[in-house]
């Protein structure tokens, strides 16, 4: 059932109608966080004792939990986890992994050789474990998962935007603007970042996603928000202790409320892929393995 709904969803991306599905869905994630404290009567952290593991109802469409909380204000509630750690590590990633990519395919050279070698070793290690570990060292704390998160996407940016900007140079773009009179400062912010950025586009919504994933594995093992928070991931982990008494709610809402966000990132970034300017295919990333995209080269794509 699932391998068939991503299927449709691919041939809606290939017909451009993925991504008007996916903005549909995101913004109404987002309407529905917004709408909640006024549209729902039932608070997310409000308990009542005698609705312990109620099943589903008119009183309460998604049931509730197993201290009498009801799931679905619950659900949207999550909504604004999966929002703000992926937007906060995505802004962090670029405003590490911008400069550094720009300032390796600009200079190329030593400075470029180091951050390969750099990016090589963090790369042998997977990153989902990478992330655990820099929380586990940092402390267990929602910041410390949107950093760990935003150094690890990072890498995904900083070698996307060296692989352009060289991409860039070969065609003789920076020789013409350099030679029209443009200082570094307008080169970069005028004629560079906007190109390159707009040729990577679609590593936004993919990393968002990645992120959104491991936001929930962190909030399952126990590592990422307080236990009795709204994120998915820990909503997951409390349900599944009722799932083996038939009480199949409590996690199955939570968790198709994952499945469907996060869908709805790869179908955007599908779509930005399809439909967006072309990628430069020529020139190595600095893993230097010929040929390959900063797709593959991502978080994701890594493990």
């Amino acid at each position: 059932m699932i391998g068939g709904m991503l299927r449709l969803l691919r041939v809606l991306a290939r017909r451009r109608m993925g991504a008007a599905l996916a903005l549909v869905v995101l913004v109404g994630f987002a309407l529905a966080v917004l709408a909640r404290p006024v549209a729902w009567p039932y608070p997310p952290g409000a308990q009542e004792a005698g609705l312990v593991l109620q099943a589903p109802s008119l009183a309460h469409p998604l049931g509730t939990d197993g201290n009498g909380r009801d799931v679905l204000a619950r659900v949207i509630d999550g909504a604004r986890y999966a929002f703000a750690v992926p937007l906060a590590a995505l802004a962090l990633a670029i405003l590490i992994g911008a400069p550094l990519g720009l300032a390796a395919g600009l200079g190329g050279g030593w400075f470029d050789a180091f951050l390969s070698r750099i990016f090589q070793g963090i790369s042998l290690v997977p990153p989902l474990l990478l992330a655990m570990a820099l929380v586990a060292a940092m402390g267990p704390s929602l910041r410390h998962v949107v950093f760990a998160i935003g150094v690890l996407e990072a890498i995904v940016f900083a070698r996307a935007m060296r692989d352009e900007v060289r991409a860039l140079h070969e065609r003789g773009f920076v020789e013409a603007a350099t030679a029209a009179g443009n200082p570094l400062h307008r080169l970069v912010l005028v004629h560079l970042l906007p190109n390159t950025l707009a040729r990577i586009a679609g590593e936004i919504p993919r990393q968002a996603a990645w992120a959104l994933g491991v936001l929930a594995a962190m909030g399952f093992v126990g590592i990422a928000t307080a236990a009795d928070t709204t994120e998915w991931g820990s909503m997951i982990r409390e349900g599944v202790e009722h799932l083996y008494a038939g009480q199949w709610w409590v996690v199955v809402f939570p968790g198709f409320a994952l499945l469907v966000f996060g869908t709805a990132l790869r179908v955007l970034a599908e779509s930005i892929d399809e439909h967006g300017p072309r990628r430069a295919a020529s020139g190595a990333m600095l893993a230097g393995v010929p040929g390959q995209s900063a797709r593959a080269l991502s978080p994701r794509g890594a493990a």
